[in-house]
């Protein structure tokens, strides 16, 4: 079962490339600056592609993060850089504008876009056409049920999952950290990484992040899929990717290699990892909870 499903790990320094290797990874994660809408430490292209033969010499591939909805007066530019990047050796961009999968389609190079809509991407029929269209993979969003997600699994071939860490749950064009900080008389808080969220009827806080192009808010919780990941790879799922934004690096690397040991069948790795990070807020979080109507 393990060598069915790839492993992709996002990777924010990249002196973790072996250690990332090591714990499991066929696939690392680099966000592009000016390209996401993330929280992760974004490296510049010339940057990605510096990193390109090391990767490749740990026997991973390397995908490039552009997940932004890009203005028009930017689409052409992050088009041809997508080309640039995929031309350099990178393997894989991950995109969710549009604009980015039918430039790749024209260039011929589709098969090469893994396409992530990150909470859109909710039923079979749309997962079904662009995947016929002919990307590399459709991320299906991780805020479903486990009995919504096996059911596109089930329907459409090769479907990517978000099974670790912080979720995003938010996104906002609209510079909400900043125009609150203008209003309290603060410091900027855009690019800080230590700003938390709580609702006024909630205890939980919920990690918020903005850079020049968005306000994010992700999960107070980091998922924890090890309980589910057999039964997504017997129903279809053939990639699995671990977010490492805000959590510590040992246990990104930990959560990878457990990961592995799930797949291939020692389910008590699992117990130990919950223990070893007991205090830190896992949960299964939706996937016990129907939330698509």
């Amino acid at each position: 079962m393990k060598d069915m499903v790839k492993t992709a790990v996002t990777c924010e320094d990249s002196r973790l490339i072996g250690a990332l290797r090591k714990a499991g990874a066929d696939e690392v994660i680099l966000a592009l600056e000016n390209g996401c809408f993330s929280a992760l430490k974004p490296f510049a292209a010339d940057e990605i592609i510096a990193l390109v033969s090391a990767v490749h010499l740990e026997g991973m591939t390397l995908s490039v993060l552009m997940n932004r909805l890009f203005p028009q007066d930017e689409i052409a530019s992050f088009q041809n850089q997508m080309i640039w990047l995929l031309n350099e050796g990178a393997d894989h961009i991950i995109a969710a504008d549009p604009g980015l999968l039918y430039h790749a389609q024209a260039k011929g190079v589709l098969d090469r876009v893994i396409f992530d809509p990150e909470t859109l991407m909710t039923n079979s029929r749309d997962a079904l056409f662009y995947s016929q269209l002919g990307v590399s993979s459709v991320m299906i969003s991780q805020l479903l049920c486990e009995e919504e997600i096996l059911a596109i699994a089930r329907n459409v071939p090769g479907c990517s999952l978000c099974v670790f860490g912080h979720q995003l749950m938010s996104v906002s064009g609209r510079p909400l950290l900043e125009a609150y900080a203008l209003r309290k008389g603060t410091d900027s808080l855009r690019g800080r990484k230590n700003l938390l969220l709580k609702e006024e009827k909630r205890e939980e806080k919920m990690p918020a992040y903005e850079n020049d192009y968005a306000a994010m808010i992700y999960s107070d919780y980091i998922q924890d899929s090890f309980d589910q990941l057999a039964s997504f790879a017997e129903n279809g799922i053939s990639r699995i990717v671990l977010q490492g934004v805000f959590l510590p690096e040992e246990m990104l690397l930990d959560a990878a290699a457990t990961s592995q040991k799930v797949l291939a069948g020692d389910l008590n790795s699992k117990e130990a990892f919950r223990k070893k990070y007991s205090a830190m807020p896992l949960s299964d979080g939706y996937y016990g909870i129907k939330t698509i109507k």
